[in-house]
């Protein structure tokens, strides 16, 4: 009986993986995301559009990375038009650099935007 349970124990961690590479696996996924959110931030100045109400926020973006690590399909998910048109202005076609995105995969990003920033 003890082999039996020995197996299956095995069987199941070998498949779904142990809690420690799933949390490794996740840290490191945690940190290609900082580091793409902070290289999109570096791309962006505080927008026009929020300067005479000097509001700060986030704004999520969605968008695909091609083979030479361009920003393609983005798409600025907010319902201001004229921020909409900044962000897409200043990120299209921009390089993502280092090894943070895949070109097969579609991504989200958070923006923040601060007053004064």
């Amino acid at each position: 009986m003890k082999p039996i349970l020995f197996l299956m124990a095995l069987w199941t961690m070998l498949t779904y993986g142990s809690p420690s590479a799933h949390s490794l696996s996740n840290d490191e996924g945690i940190r290609r995301e900082k580091k793409l959110e902070k290289q999109l931030q570096s791309y962006l100045s505080y927008p026009n559009v929020l300067q005479k109400s000097q509001r700060g926020g986030i704004v999520m973006i969605r968008f695909q990375v091609d083979t030479g690590h361009r920003i393609t399909n983005l798409e600025v998910l907010t319902d201001n038009p004229a921020l909409k048109a900044t962000i897409e202005q200043e990120l299209a076609g921009k390089n993502i650099l280092g090894n943070v995105a895949e070109p097969t995969q579609i991504y989200l990003a958070r923006l923040r935007f601060k007053p004064g920033a």
